[in-house]
């Protein structure tokens, strides 16, 4: 019984651990002179988890998108429908990946890179305008295998991707993963 309880305690940990990231804005360096801003979403069965990224440089040049990652025995398709109160946009994944689209977020403890399986999808200023403004944000995913898994967010990640959006390049220093992490406040 003693063995079981333990056992249960152990899993449990283990699991919460996963989750305790969800909401926390991270930041780290890209380059000498750019950073990324991150925020990971709640896991979703099977295995999915969705990363907002925000890169932008010293001049306050920004660059979003979405990283949706999975597990190795499926594969996504090259697209995957938005949802904002009732709009759909079909947004493609990124034909070629430029370095800060396969290293945003590595050293980060969200460890997402560590599965290989990923797709990057572009998200223009607009869209994620939309999301900030709306406070909503569905994603479909269209695998090999499944017609359409869907990824609601919660108001956390949307209020990580409001707060990440108002981030300028000035801001890195708090949300570095080796000073703090900065919880999201529930607004």
């Amino acid at each position: 019984m003693k063995t079981l309880l333990v056992t249960v305690i152990l899993a449990l940990t283990m699991i919460s651990a996963c989750f305790a990231a969800n909401d926390t804005i991270l930041a780290e360096d890209e380059t000498e002179t750019a950073v990324s801003y991150i925020i990971a979403g709640e896991t979703t069965p099977p295995f999915i988890r969705k990363f907002f990224v925000k890169y932008i440089n010293q001049n306050n040049e920004s660059e979003y998108w979405l990283r949706i990652s999975y597990i190795k025995t499926d594969r996504l398709k090259p697209y995957i429908d938005i949802e904002i109160k009732g709009e759909k946009f079909r947004v493609w994944a990124f034909e070629e990946y430029k370095k800060r689209h396969l290293h945003a977020g590595e050293s980060t403890k969200l460890e997402f890179h560590t599965d290989k399986s990923f797709e990057v999808f572009p998200l223009s200023s607009d869209i994620v305008q939309k999301i900030v403004d709306k406070k909503d944000l569905t994603i479909v995913l269209p695998s090999r295998k499944r017609a359409g898994m869907v990824l609601k967010s919660n108001e956390y990640f949307i209020n990580g991707i409001k707060e990440i959006v108002l981030l300028r390049y000035e801001d890195r220093e708090d949300y570095y993963t080796n000073n703090k992490k900065v919880e999201i406040s529930q607004k």
